[in-house]
């Protein structure tokens, strides 16, 4: 199998990949699993430009060879480029969500120029100076494009460095620990990701090579860089949306070398909230893991009855998600814990 054809296989897989990503929040979401938060959206966005560039670039890249369509039109030179850039920025926003969400420095304000300024002129640039083929025929604009291409990769590349300088520098932040491994290593993917943009940007501007033949022989390595991105995403999803529901902290079930009395608390919950019997019900096999068919089997409804029950009592609680419910519900037994503590 020739390295083109591994190109391609890669890109379905990055597009895979992330579209299983995708629909895994869509339907925790559907679910009531989990609410769609700031870092749950960038998630999303991120997961969706990478099937979408991979999935453009498998068209532009292959099914070509096969229609004998050689070159693209205006609009698709200039939302590919959107996207690649979005999904690099939608990185570093997702980073300042996650590690740096207490900091107001100037350095996000000027992400937020650069990231509008580098649209605007990609845009002029891919969308009128460029051919079909991603050729500048103008010397001078030629020379302007260069400019452009090198300028967005080293932006990106300065403010990533700079994240990952102070993401390692938080080695021992609690906070962090959780999500070190995930950040750091999109991070090194993002920066990899840049610099191989950049360099295909320049051939391609250039006039060194010409698309659709840039890598006939030699591997590619941005789908490589995207489904190493787009696996890092999926394992997130898994254990911070799905995995988290079910995984509860020492702290949160021992005490002193006893079991929490978990049912008290749900109890004084469900009398504060005003729940009826069977809203209790469904809060307690919803906090053990139930679910939804598991709760209707068991009380004897429907599935969408307890749809209905479920959205009455996340109403009352106060909440749009399960996770928020199992986080109140563990506030308040660190609240009971807290106050046990401090009695004489």
């Amino acid at each position: 199998m020739s390295a083109y054809a591994i190109t391609g296989i890669l890109h379905i897989f990055a597009m895979s990949i992330s579209m299983i990503s995708v629909a895994v929040i869509i339907i925790m979401k559907w679910q009531k699993v989990i609410s769609i938060t700031r870092i749950n959206r960038t998630l999303l966005v991120l997961a969706g430009f990478i099937m979408l560039i991979s999935g453009m670039y498998f068209m532009i890249d292959y099914y070509s060879e096969i229609t004998e369509i050689k070159g693209v039109a205006a609009p698709v030179r200039v939302l590919d480029v959107w996207i690649v850039i979005s999904l690099q920025y939608a990185w570093l926003n997702l980073l300042k969500k996650l590690v740096f969400k207490e900091d107001k420095k100037p350095i996000y304000l000027f992400m937020n120029i650069t990231y509008i300024g580098f649209l605007i002129c990609s845009g002029l640039i891919y969308g009128f100076a460029m051919d079909r083929r991603y050729f500048v025929s103008d010397e001078r604009i030629r020379f302007a494009t260069a400019i452009e291409e090198v300028l967005t990769a080293v932006v990106i590349i300065a403010i990533s460095i700079y994240f990952l300088y102070h993401m390692l520098k938080q080695r021992e932040k609690k906070d962090f620990a959780e999500v070190r491994s995930f950040c750091v290593a999109g991070t090194i993917v993002m920066i990899a990701e840049a610099i191989q943009e950049c360099y295909i940007g320049l051939r391609l501007s250039l006039g060194f090579t010409v698309l659709q033949e840039y890598n006939p022989d030699n591997m590619n390595i941005t789908p490589i860089l995207r489904g190493i991105m787009a696996v890092l995403i999926l394992l997130y999803v898994a254990k911070h949306c799905m995995l988290t529901q079910y995984q509860k902290r020492p702290e949160d079930v021992m005490r002193n070398g006893k079991i929490l009395d978990t049912d008290s608390i749900i109890e004084r919950m469900a009398v504060d909230k005003a729940l009826t019997e069977r809203e209790s019900i469904i809060v307690k096999l919803l906090y053990e893991g139930s679910s939804y068919r598991d709760i209707a089997e068991y009380l004897y409804i429907s599935v969408n009855t307890v749809k209905h029950h479920i959205t009455s009592l996340y109403r009352k609680l106060g909440v749009s998600s399960k996770m928020e419910m199992r986080g109140m519900i563990r506030e308040a037994q660190q609240k009971e814990l807290n106050k046990s503590d401090n009695q004489p």
